[in-house]
This record gives structure tokens, C-alpha cells and sequence, in this order.
């Protein structure tokens, strides 16, 4: 709005009126001389001046009114003149008693705001510019500025104890302010900001002073910082707009932008204060603040071009030394150099490091588009020259915005510190992702050259060796691969990269193998990127080649078995995965693959897992069965002239059933039917009545054809909504004419008529009476005459049962008593005296009859039927068939499944057969036998508590029988029982369900490890570290210890001869303990079990064992082992979280490290531990016991944590101990007079090795020792063979000394190293060296760098890589490269 002239006489009786009330006459010259001796600063003053806050505020007005439309300089001329004779001119007694306003407390008068205002609108009047020597005050000027930002920021808080926010603090209004400051004082702080920004839009500070330059840009920066809304937020951005459009040239602007793109580092960081590292997420004034710097900084970079260009150094100002490099290195490029600061700076937390990525990115994204902007033909509006110079960079240089970053993030992807590492994958994600916006301009094929850099960048990362990194490559290369999919040139990239037959030769993307050590690793990081990696790769292979089978790419397997993953976060990604995979590639394999996974997720303990696996069953299998019948029949477009006219016409004959029902495996058929009462809990009955109307639909339709194309899998699913009363479109005729079809039919399948039974029987009770006893009838009938198949009987008799509870079959009672008496004449007269009964031919019709017999006596006693009647020779009879030696093991199973149902019923029969079933699961009897015996013990334990758990040991026994089958069952049924408290896991069953942790089955390990990971260890959370020292003596078979004899009665269940399987048993038990039971289970392992060997009294010390191939000794080695292991490790101090073998433990171990509890440790293992190991170690060398080297290793471990003076306090006088332990330590680290920094800095540490890897040292050992030549038993002297070179012997006899025991190499097998990083990206053909100087990290070059100097030159030798601004500071930041 444009202002209007006033008149002369207006303009400066405005003014007069204003000045008035103020009194300048009455201002001393001394107020002025004070004033000027405090130029720098001022200080608050708490006396009050009554009326001139209404003065100054209308003093204020009138200039904002109209200063700027004064026609003259008469108001500056009689501002210029003494109010009287004498006195001071009026300008600078304006000055004086403004500069005394501003200085005033900030009570609720409002003088200070009022003469702040006044002030700057003084500053902003048209012509001060002539007096601005009087005019402008530094002192005051600052005060004012200083005062604005104690008002509008948000002040820091004090650092409290708690690390988490308060609740209060949680839900803080977004527009309250966490200030002390009233709403009255924040408007009128907002009112004297406004005056500055309006001082600005008219004065340029940066052409007069820097100094009051950098002090806007300090203040206006901290504004944007900690906005106390976001109207604030946006003043300060607008004003820091002004500064930088305040310059008068180029290299001003240049240099101002700078300035202000350095200061609003902090904002878009939001790191201002600790409030920003200890919050949980980013406040609302941090968003405030970060929105308004990305629109400044957007407003910077579209409306300067200039930004855009690097500047490089002239040949003149080149020194020799950098004559050859500085001609191609830019050294000012404020904004990339803004671009590496946020990189470098970007917080850890997740949350706050992504909206540092997102704002990179968005800066980023605005920089090219201006790049396009400035280069779009026709565009005239920029200078010609900084358009050829943006042309020559990023067209004939190929160095636009985009590529100098790249420069930068791909050696920012190599930096040795981790945390930079994350961000640069997070970044190159993210431009992969936004791909489109950051092409170069008029540049051909620029997006897809850039997208391959940046995949081959992220490709290299997905094999650090930190897991946080690879994660997040992992995720990141997922993200690139669905981007590339989405374009042509991607999908060639792509495709070239999967072929590894690309442009680029080092381009090649093996994604089986990645998903798949990714999938199998023990982090739960690791194991969800590989679900993201895996879901996008599937999408994007589909899209470049759908006709590909992604079961023989990908190892699909991997995914069931991360379906039954112990994180739900990994069950729910794996369920999305293989609902993925079905839709894209729905072959039998994965369809079984699907159904096997993701149906038993539907009964899972955690809601959210059941609630996808719903999802996924519904999408998979409900919704195209419901379906169904408008894919059968539909709606299209009539072929007469009227195109809007539609028909109903037959689209496909025969409803298609789910590719997934088609190949469903047959345990998979139950999981269905429970995720159909899942959707009945949920109260979906809508879902399920559609569900219903389909599969009749689908019923009929095949009603008339032949019966071996019927689907079976439509009968468990109709059995299981009749169940649950959804009858209403469940028809019991249509069902009806489906058993009478399949009845009449010649080729029969025995399994789907028990199927038609088994819905039959849940809607038999809605027949018309008269087909109801035609059925009732024929059924007698059929079972009479045993013609029905046993599958077929049982639903047969529930039928019946039925009909007879609603008055539907009357004769049924008559027909039961009749069929028993039948039953028991039969069993006469096939036995004799109560014994088993004798055939021929096991496979005759006699034995077929009497098998059915059998089967309907125990269905009858399920059934309820009184059976007190029945004569004593049919139970002897059926003893008999059960423990008899007839060769038809069929009828022997009948035999005790029936004598169990009828135990169920009678507990007299039930104490007199029990011992008959235990005797059955004896080794000699046949397999279905025993697994029939093993189901009818486990009932009666339910029914019998007390009778069965005696026999629970003969029950556990089967954990190590031979037959995979019966060690499976065994284990679920124990666990079943365990579950319920039916029996309890104490004594030896517990170390037997213990020793089927190894067992060489996935399936049985798996159910046994479920069992303890979400039954046994959520009752009693410190389960394992109570039995861990027993359990180590069982599984090796010693009973010699005295605190645990378990072994004693468990010597069958022994794995001493077993190193791998023992290792199996002890890591997962570690991997279940916390921190505390670890170190419990530490304290049992020297004062529970090694004390026993340095007992004082002779009488009560364990003899130490001779060698490794005894029990004892194998304990004892275990012991060792364990002590000192990875899985085992409890850091005592905070310098050794510092040394960690993964970097995504360091958090773990500060944690640890910092807590009351490290003391406590510390001084258990000082007071405890060492004493019995330093005894023990005293033994061994007096018997020159073979463990004594073992024995060192170990009290190096343990003692790795403390420091020099501890270690030599703890031994006290003995000296020669402690330079032995300083002499061991010394192989692990470096000398022990060398400083921490180099101790962490450099100097090989050794790792601790795993259960796994240590046990397996040691079984190789053993096998070295007993592979050794033995000595001749006459002569004493070893065989002959070819003589060895002296120095071949010396080294020999060394490696045989007691110490660390030797790591052999096998051939052909991987490391773990290698098995990380493939061979193209390690350097296999020199040895490297680590340089000190690093006190947090190492540096590692190749041997042909000789110098740290020659390293640093290499280092700088990329394009992009050390930038700096010249102007006001802004360089960029260093980043240490590993190599």
C-alpha cells in the first residue's frame, strides 16, 4: 500500500504534538555524555516514568504513520535544534530518553516496547540517513534486539535428572509457549519486532556495519531457533530475507547469504539447546522454527542464483604446493558447504535425523529446480552471465548442485564413524526416492546416472560391518529398487544389475544372498530390513520380468522361518512378505509356503500379529471365495448397438477356487478353520454369512461332477461356520444331496465323505423328518454292517446322536444296544481267554471287521453310552489286543486308542491299564503303537493328573528316540501339558526338554524353544540362570560334582562326545537371561562349581580331571569357555563400552557401564570371583593340570575390563601374578603404560569369541591331541616317518604349549568376515596397518600409503571434498574416510 505525502505542516505538527509530553527541554547534556560512555551496552533499570509510556507509544505511531512520507527534511531540521537555549539539540534528547524507555523493566506500563518502537521507527524514517551519527546508538540498538529475543524465544530449561519429559511437558498446547512471558508482553514484543523488519525493508545495515550485520543475523537466527509461535518463526525468516537483499553487489550478497545460511544452521538442526537431545521427538516451537528456515532458505536459493555456482581459485592465488589440484577444487560454495554442515551435524535420535534428511533433500531438490529455471530457454529474467557460468558448470562440467553433493555423500559414505554413515544411507535413500526431482538440467539420461551412483554407493554399504549401517542400506536398497522399477531406463539398470551384465561391471546386486544372511541374523534391525528389501525387490523383479519365478531367486524358505520369529514387529513384516510373494507369484511351492506360515500366525499371543494374519487369510482366501459367485456369473456389455445395455451371462462355468486352497497342506486345513473362529470372535458375522453363501454356491456347482474334481478343502470350511451357528445359508439338504452323491459314486475318496459327514452333523437337526430317518436309518445300517470307514464312522455316530437328541431317529437307542452286543460276541470269537486274537493273514476281511469293531466300541463310549454292563472279557480282550503281539499293527493301535476312550470314562480301568500304556511306549513296539500310546497318556494326565506323573519321565523319554515323528509329538505334548500345569518343569524332565533344544529337527527345536520363550520363561523370568551350572554337568554326563548330581540319573541324554549341540543348548539359553542373570550365572560358575577344586580340606576337593575326554574334564572346559565367551560378557567400566565388537551394543554396555549395578558387579568379581580363580590356578600348576592355559584365558577376560592399578590392586603383593596377567593382557591389547587414547585408538584388541566358536576351538584341540601319534608300546619311540626341519619341530612343540587353544581353518568353509563382505569389495592382495592418532576410531590404509600425509592427500583428492565459504566462517566439515 502505497503512503500518502502528507503536507509540511502536517508532517511536523504530527511530530511536535508527539514530542510534547516527552519534555526534551528538560534532558541534561550530562544524560547525553553518559549515554555515549555506555555505547556497548546497556543495563536494565527499575525506575518508572509515569505517562511516558502513552507518550512513546503515540510517538511511535505517528512515525510508523508517517515517517516515510515526509515531503522535506524540515522535521530533521528542527529535530537538529536545541528546545532552548543551552539545551541539547532534540535529537539526541530524543535519543537520551529513549535509550532510558528501552532500559526500563518490562512491566505492565510497556514502556520499553513503546520506546523500542519509537525507536526503530525513528531509524526507518524517510532522511535519518543525514543525522545517523546522533541518531544511531549501538547500546541501544542491541538492548532492543536482546530484549526481542528474551520475549519471543523460548527460553532453555534447566537440565533436569529424568531423561524422559514430564507428562505436562508432553502435552503442551501447540500454541502455548514454554516462556514465563504474559500474552500482553509477547503482543507488544511481536508489535517492536514488526518495527524491525520494517527497519530493514528500508536500511541496509550490511553495506555500513558488520558488526551490527552479525548482530542482527545472531539475533534474528536465535528467533528462528525458538519461535514462541509460528508468526514469530516468520518474522525472524523475513528479516533475515532482508539482510541478504539489503547488499548492494554481488560479492555482498554472495557473502551475506552466506551469513544468514550459517545461522539458520541451528533451526533446521533444531539442535539450540539439550531440550532438543532429551525430548523424545521435536517440540512444536522446533517445527515452528525449522518451517520458517526451509522457507528461508527456499526464498534464498530460487530468488539467488548466484548460490547456485561454485568459485574457484585463480592461478595467481595458487601456491606451488597446490598448483596442480586448487585449478579443479572449488573452495566457496556456500550452499553445499550448508548441505555437508546438516549431514555432519544430523542427531542421532531417528526421529530428528529424518527430518534433517527430509530438509537436505528439500534444499536440494529446490537447488536443481532453480538450476532448471535459470537454464529453461526463453528465461530472461536472470543476469546473461550467471547464466552462462551455471551453463559451463553443470553442462560442459557436469558439477551441478546435485553431482558436487553426490561427490561429497559418497565419501561420506565411507567415513569410519557409523553415525555419519546411517545418515549418508538415509540420504542416498532418500534421493533415490525423490530421484525425479534432482535430475540435472538438459542433462540426457541425468537421473538414471545419478540413481546408479547411488545404488552402487548403497550396495557397498549393505556390507559394513556395523548392523545399524547395514540395516539401513538394506532398507535404502529397497527403496531404490522400487524406484528404478518405475521408469524406463531404471528398469534397464536394473535389470543389467540383477544380471550383473550392466554399463557397470562392479554393479551387480546379489539379492538372494543379502536377504538371506540378513534374514538369518540375530538382530531384529537386520531381520526387518530384510523384509523390506525383500517385499521391494519381489515388486520390482515382477515388474521387470513378470513371468519369473521368485521361489527359485529368492530362498523363500527363509521366510517361514522368520514367520515364527520370536519379535512380532519380524512375524508382521514376514506375514506382509509372503502375502507379497502369493500375489505376485502364486506357484504350489508358495502357496504351501504361505499356508504353512501364515495360517498359524492367526492363533498367535499378540493381537497386532493376529490381526495381519487375519488381514492376510482374508485377502488370500475369503474375499475371492466370496467372490466367487460374480466371477461365475456377470455383468458385460450387451453386442447390440446400445452400448449402455448390460446382460447377465456366464463368465466361467465352474468358480475358481484360490490358488491357495488348491495346494493346502493338510495340517494347514485346521489353522483355516481356527481363523474362521477368529473372524467369528471379532464379530464379523457379515463377512462370514457371504463366506457361507459362496461355499454353497461352489457346492452346488460341482454337485454334478465327478466326485474327484470336488473341492475338499470347501468341507472343513462349511464344517467350521455350521459349528458356529451361521446355519441360515449353510442348506442341510444341498449337503445332504452331496453325501448321497458321493455315496452312489464308484470312485470315492474316503477323506471327503468324512468331510460331508462332518458338516452333516452340525446341520442334521434342520432335515425334514422324513429324509432325517431315511439318513438315521441308512447310517444304522451302513455301521452295522461295518461298512463305513473308521474316518467316516465317527462323524456317522455324532450324526446320529443328534438325531436321537431331537427326536429324529428313535430306534437309535434300541440300535447301540444291539451293535454292542454284536462288538462283544465278535471280540468272543476271536479270542480266547482274554488273549490277543490270532490271524492267518493279518490283512484278511476277519481282521478288517474286527479292526472296525474296535473303533466303534470306543466312538460308543465317547458317545456316553453306559458300558458298566458289558462283560469283563471284552476289556480283558482289548488288554489284550493292545499289549498283545499280533503282526497287524493297525488293530493294536485301534485296540488302545479304544481302551483309552474308555479309561476316560471308568478310572478303576484307568489305574489297572496305565502301566499297560507306558509299557507300550517301550522302542520294540511299533511306531503307531507308540504314538498312540503317548496321545492316550497324555488325556489321562488331563483327566488323571495324579496317575500319570509318575510316568512323565517315560514320557520325556522319547525326546531322544530315533523317529523324528515321535520326538515331535512327545514335545508337544509335553509342551501341551506344561502349558496347562498339568505336570511341572522340575528334575529330570526338565533337563531332558532341555536336551531337545539340540535336537537335529527345526520342527522339534522349534516347538521346544516356543515352549520356554512364551510359556516357561514369562512364569519364571529367571529360570535359566538357576539351572545353567546343572545343566552344563548333565549334558556332559558328570554326576562327580556334588552341588549337582543330575547327570546320575540321566546319562542316556549325555552329548559329551556333542561340542556343537551343547554350544546349541548354552546360546540360547544366554541369549533368554538378562545382564544380572547373566552375571548370576557367572558368580554359580567360580563359586558354585570351580570352588569345589580349591576346597581346604582335602576331603571335601574335587581331584581335577586328567584330560578332555572325561565328563569332568568337559565340564570343566565348558565352564571355561562360558566364563569368557561373547554371550557371557558384562562390562564392569565405562572405558570398555567404548571397545565394542558391534557398535549397536555400545548404548546396551553405557547403560550398563553407567548404572549403580556396574559397582556392584565390580566389586563381587573383585571380592569373589578372582580369588577362587587365582586359587584354582595355584592348583592346576602344582598338578600341571592340562586347563591351566584355559584357566589364563579366562582370567584375562574376565579381568579385560579393569584397569592397570585395579588389576594390581587386586592381587596385592603378589607381583609375578600380576605382570602374568599384564604379559596375557598384552596379546589382547596394547602395553599397559600406553594412554587410553591409543589403547582405543590403536593396537590390535582381541574379540571375544562365541559359545559356538570357542567350543568348537576347543573340540579341535581335543581331535589334534588324539590324533597325534601314539608311542610304540615296547620301544617307546614314535613311528617312523620323514624328519622335519628343526625350526618346523620348534614351532610345533610351541603351538603345543598350554595356552589359547589353536583355530583351525577348514577348507572350504567361510568365516563369518567373508561371509559378510564378498570379495570384490575387500582388499585380499595387501596387508594393512592401523594409524595412531585417533582416539575414538582407526584408520586403515593399505600398505602402499606410507605416511598419514599421503593418506590426508588422497583423501582430499575427490572433487567435492573439502569446500569452504571464505565468508563469515561457513566451511565445510571434515570427514574422516575409512578405508
Amino acid at each position: 500500500m502505497a503512503v500518502r505525502p502528507l503536507a509540511e505542516s502536517d508532517a511536523l505538527g504530527h511530530l511536535q504534538a508527539a514530542l510534547e509530553p516527552l519534555d526534551l527541554a528538560s534532558v541534561p547534556d550530562s544524560a547525553w555524555q553518559c549515554l555515549e560512555q555506555r555505547r556497548e551496552e546497556l543495563q536494565d533499570q527499575d525506575q518508572e516514568h509515569p505517562g511516558r509510556a502513552a507518550a512513546c507509544e503515540a510517538l511511535a505511531e505517528v512515525l510508523r504513520d508517517s515517517a516515510q512520507a515526509w515531503p522535506t527534511d524540515e522535521p530533521w531540521q528542527w529535530l537538529a535544534q536545541p528546545a532552548c537555549p543551552g539545551a541539547l539539540p532534540r535529537i539526541r534528547a530524543l535519543v537520551v530518553v529513549l535509550g532510558e524507555s528501552v532500559t526500563r523493566g518490562e512491566s505492565s506500563s510497556g514502556l520499553c516496547w513503546s520506546a523500542g518502537s519509537a525507536y526503530l521507527a525513528l531509524l526507518a524514517a524517510r532522511g535519518a540517513e543525514r543525522c545517523w551519527g546522533s541518531l544511531f546508538h549501538p547500546a541501544i540498538f542491541r538492548f532492543t534486539l536482546s530484549r526481542l529475543r528474551r520475549c519471543l524465544a523460548v527460553r532453555s530449561m534447566p537440565r533436569t535428572t529424568s531423561v524422559v519429559p514430564s507428562a505436562p511437558d508432553l502435552k503442551t498446547e501447540p500454541g502455548a509457549s514454554e516462556s514465563s512471558t504474559c500474552p500482553m508482553t509477547q503482543e507488544r514484543a511481536v508489535q517492536l519486532l514488526d518495527s524491525l523488519i520494517a527497519l530493514l525493508k528500508v536500511r541496509s545495515f550490511f553495506s555500513s556495519s558488520r558488526e551490527m550485520t552479525r548482530l542482527l543475523v545472531s539475533e534474528l537466527a536465535q528467533l528462528l531457533a525458538r519461535p514462541v509461535s509460528s508468526a514469530v518463526g516468520e518474522a525472524a525468516a523475513s528479516g533475515l530475507s532482508l539482510i541478504v537483499a539489503g547488499a548492494s553487489d554481488l560479492e555482498e550478497l554472495r557473502t551475506a547469504a552466506a551469513m544468514v545460511l550459517r545461522a539458520s544452521l541451528p533451526a533446521l538442526l533444531m539442535s539450540q539447546n539439550s531440550l532438543g537431545s532429551m525430548g523424545v521427538g521435536p517440540k512444536h516451537w522446533e517445527l515452528h522454527g525449522r518451517r520458517a528456515a526451509l522457507g528461508l532458505a527456499e526464498g534464498l536459493i530460487q530468488g539467488r542464483p548466484l548460490l547456485l555456482l561454485p568459485r574457484y581459485f585463480k592461478e595467481e592465488e595458487c601456491d606451488e604446493k597446490d598448483a596442480e589440484t586448487t585449478s579443479e577444487r572449488p573452495v566457496d560454495d556456500p550452499l553445499l558447504a550448508l548441505l555437508q554442515h546438516l549431514c555432519v551435524s544430523a542427531a542421532e535420535r531417528a526421529e530428528r535425523r529424518q527430518l534433517t534428511t527430509e530438509a537436505i533433500l528439500d534444499l536440494l531438490a529446490w537447488a536443481v529446480a532453480a538450476e532448471r529455471a535459470v537454464l529453461a530457454e526463453g528465461s530472461a529474467s536472470e543476469d546473461e552471465s550467471v547464466r552462462a557460468e551455471l551453463a559451463e558448470e553443470v553442462l560442459s562440467r557436469g558439477q551441478g548442485v546435485a553431482s558436487r553433493f553426490l561427490c561429497f555423500l559418497e565419501r561420506f559414505l565411507r567415513s569410519e564413524r557409523s553415525s555419519f554413515r546411517v545418515v549418508a544411507v538415509e540420504l542416498a535413500s532418500l534421493m533415490l526416492e525423490r530421484g525425479s526431482l534432482l535430475a540435472p538440467a538438459l542433462v540426457e539420461r541425468g537421473r538414471v546416472q545419478i540413481d546408479q551412483r547411488l545404488l552402487q554407493a548403497v550396495l557397498t554399504r549393505c556390507y559394513d560391518s556395523v548392523a545399524t549401517v547395514r540395516s539401513h542400506a538394506l532398507s535404502g536398497l529397497g527403496v531404490a529398487l522400487k524406484m528404478l522399477a518405475t521408469y524406463v531406463d531404471g528398469q534397464k539398470l536394473l535389470s543389467g544389475a540383477l544380471r550383473g551384465a550392466g554399463e557397470d561391471e562392479d554393479l551387480h546386486m546379489d539379492l538372494p544372498r543379502l536377504f538371506k544372511v540378513a534374514a538369518l541374523d540375530d538382530k531384529v534391525q537386520l531381520r526387518r530390513a530384510a523384509m523390506t528389501l525383500f517385499d521391494s525387490a519381489a515388486r520390482a523383479i515382477h515388474a521387470v520380468d513378470p513371468g519369473r519365478d521368485l521361489s527359485e531367486f529368492f530362498d523363500c524358505s527363509v521366510l517361514g522361518m522368520l514367520a515364527a520369529d520370536n519379535s512380532l514387529v519380524i512375524r508382521r513384516s514376514a506375514i506382509n512378505s509372503l502375502s507379497v510373494v502369493l500375489k505376485l507369484c502364486p506357484t504350489p511351492s508358495i502357496c504351501m509356503l504361505w499356508a504353512k506360515s501364515v495360517l498359524p500366525l492367526a492363533l498367535d499371543g499378540e493381537g497386532t500379529v493376529v490381526e495381519r494374519a487375519l488381514e492376510a487369510i482374508d485377502a488370500a482366501i475369503f474375499t475371492p471365495l466370496t467372490n466367487a459367485l460374480s466371477r461365475s456369473q456377470g455383468w458385460r456389455a450387451s453386442a447390440s448397438e446400445n452400448k449402455d445395455e448390460h446382460v447377465l451371462v456366464d463368465r466361467d462355468p465352474v468358480p475358481q477356487i484360490p490358488s491357495v486352497l488348491q495346494h493346502l497342506p493338510q495340517e494347514g486345513t485346521e489353522y483355516l478353520q481356527r481363523a474362521v473362529r477368529c473372524f467369528s470372535c471379532r464379530q464379523q458375522g457379515l463377512k462370514l454369512v457371504n463366506l457361507t453363501t459362496s461355499l454353497a454356491s461352489v457346492v452346488a456347482d460341482f454337485l454334478e461332477r465327478p466326485i474327484l474334481q470336488w473341492p475338499q478343502v470347501v468341507w472343513p470350511l462349511l464344517e467350521e461356520l455350521a459349528s458356529l451357528g451361521t446355519t441360515g445359508a449353510v442348506l442341510p439338504e444341498l449337503v445332504l444331496n452331496a453325501w448321497e452323491a458321493f455315496d452312489a459314486a464308484e470312485q470315492k475318496v474316503k477323506s471327503l465323505g468324512a468331510k460331508i459327514l462332518s458338516v452333516l452333523q452340525h446341520c442334521a437337526a434342520r432335515l425334514p423328518a422324513l429324509r432325517a430317518q431315511s439318513l438315521a436309518s441308512k447310517l444304522c445300517e451302513r455301521l452295522a454292517a461295518l461298512k463305513l470307514p473308521a474316518e467316516q464312522a465317527a462323524p456317522a455316530m455324532r450324526i446320529l446322536e443328534g438325531l436321537r437328541a431331537e427326536g429324529l431317529a428313535p430306534n437309535v437307542d434300541a440300535w447301540r444296544q444291539s451293535l454292542l452286543k454284536s462288538i462283544e460276541a465278535l471280540f468272543l470269537k476271536y479270542s480266547h481267554n482274554g488273549q490277543a486274537p490270532k490271524f492267518d493273514n493279518p490283512d484278511s476281511l476277519d481282521a478288517e471287521h474286527l479292526e472296525a469293531c474296535v473303533f466303534l466300541l470306543g466312538e460308543l463310549a465317547l458317545a456316553g453310552l453306559d458300558l458298566s454292563s458289558t462283560s469283563a472279557g471284552v476289556v480283558s480282550c482289548l488288554q489284550g489286543m493292545a499289549a498283545g503281539d499280533t503282526a497287524r499293527p493297525r488293530l493294536r493301535s485301534h485296540a488302545v486308542a479304544a481302551l483309552g476312550k474308555l479309561c476316560l470314562h471308568h478310572e478303576a480301568l484307568a489305574k489297572r491299564s496305565v502301566e499297560i500304556f507306558v509299557f507300550l511306549l517301550g522302542p520294540a513296539e511299533p511306531l503307531a503303537v507308540r504314538s498312540t500310546a503317548l496321545i492316550v497318556l497324555s488325556d489321562l494326565c488331563v483327566q488323571y493328573t495324579a496317575l500319570v506323573d509318575r510316568f512323565v519321565l517315560h514320557l520325556a523319554d522319547l525326546l531322544r528316540d530315533d523317529c523324528e515323528l515321535l520326538r515331535r509329538q512327545a514335545a508337544m505334548v509335553l509342551a501341551s501339558l506344561l502349558s496347562e500345569n498339568f505336570i511341572k518343569f522340575r528334575g529330570n524332565p526338565m533337563y531332558r526338554f532341555l536336551y531337545a533344544l539340540s535336537d537335529p529337527s527345526l520342527d522339534v527345536r522349534s516347538i521346544v524353544e516356543s515352549t520356554f520363550e512364551r510359556i516357561l520363561l514369562p512364569r519364571q523370568p529367571g529360570l535359566f540362570s538357576w539351572i545353567f551350572v546343572g545343566t552344563m554337568c548333565v549334558l556332559n554326563g558328570w554326576s562327580g560334582h556334588p552341588n549337582y548330581p543330575g547327570a546320575e540319573t540321566n546319562k542316556q541324554f549325555s552329548l559329551e562326545k556333542c561340542p556343537k549341540r551343547r554350544a546349541q543348548i548354552y546360546r540360547f539359553m544366554l541369549s533368554l537371561m538378562t545382564r544380572e542373570q547373566k552375571f548370576n550365572v557367572c558368580c554359580q560358575l567360580v563359586t558354585g562349581f570351580l570352588a569345589h577344586f580349591t576346597a581346604s580340606e582335602e576331603w571335601q576337593r574335587l581331584e581335577l580331571p586328567s584330560s578332555d575326554a572325561t565328563p569332568g574334564g568337559q565340564a570343566l572346559s565348558d565352564a571355561f569357555v562360558l566364563l569368557g565367551c561373547k554371550e557371557m560378557r558384562v562390562c564392569f567400566s565405562p572405558r570398555a563400552a567404548a571397545v565394542q565388537e558391534d557398535e549397536d551394543a555400545e548404548a546396551d554396555a553405557l547403560e550398563a557401564a553407567r548404572g549403580v549395578f556396574s559397582g556392584v558387579l565390580k566389586r563381587v568379581v573383585t571380592e569373589k570371583i578372582v580369588p577362587i580363580m587365582v586359587q584354582l590356578k595355584a592348583v592346576m600348576e602344582e598338578h600341571h593340570s592340562s586347563f591351566l592355559g584355559r584357566l589364563r584365558i579366562c582370567l584375562c577376560e574376565i579381568l579385560r575390563e579393569f584397569g592397570d592399578d585395579e588389576i594390581r590392586e587386586l592381587f596385592g603383593c603378589d607381583e609375578h601374578l600380576a605382570e602374568e596377567v599384564f604379559f596375557d593382557l598384552a596379546q589382547q591389547r596394547p602395553a599397559p603404560s600406553c594412554p587410553i587414547s591409543q589403547i582405543l585408538g590403536s593396537g590390535p584388541i582381541r574379540r571375544r569369541q562365541s559359545v559356538s566358536s570357542a567350543m568348537a576351538s576347543v573340540a579341535a584341540a581335543v581331535e589334534d591331541a588324539m590324533a597325534e601319534p601314539l608311542l610304540d608300546a615296547t620301544s617307546g619311540a614314535t613311528p617312523a616317518g620323514p624328519e622335519l626341519p628343526k625350526e618346523k619341530v620348534q614351532a610345533e612343540n610351541s603351538s603345543r604349549q598350554p595356552g589359547p587353544a589353536r583355530k583351525r581353518r577348514i577348507p572350504g568353509k567361510i568365516s563369518q568376515t567373508q561371509e559378510r563382505h564378498p570379495k570384490k569389495h575387500r582388499i585380499s592382495s595387501c596387508e594393512s596397518q592401523v594409524l595412531p592418532g585417533s582416539p575414538d576410531r582407526r584408520l586403515r590404509v593399505d600398505r602402499h600409503v606410507a605416511t598419514p600425509q599421503l593418506a590426508a592427500e588422497r583423501m582430499q583428492s575427490t572433487p567435492g571434498v573439502g569446500l569452504m565459504s571464505a565468508a563469515m566462517g561457513l566451511r565445510s566439515p571434515e570427514v574422516k574416510i575409512e578405508r
